[in-house]
């Protein structure tokens, strides 16, 4: 980015909660995303609720790890 001529405001990985369960769905069934398995409504609600917490926290904190990275970037 910053050869691109971004100057990066915070950079934070996300979805911190998801990253062992993905990390288990995807070395057992060999898929990614959303589409490797369906979870029961419940669980898929906890979830929701957790990414929807890290989300409003950012860019307040900056989390340690997660199955994505966030990057908010500024053209110079």
């Amino acid at each position: 980015l910053r050869k691109a001529g971004f100057e990066i405001e915070y950079v934070s990985y996300w979805n911190m909660m998801l990253l062992i369960p993905a990390f288990i769905v995807r070395r057992g069934t060999g898929k990614g995303g959303y589409a490797a398995f369906s979870m029961p409504r419940w669980i898929d609600r906890i979830f929701f609720e957790w990414v929807r917490l890290e989300t409003r926290c950012m860019p307040r904190i900056s989390l340690p790890f997660g199955t994505s990275v966030f990057v908010y970037a500024r053209k110079k």
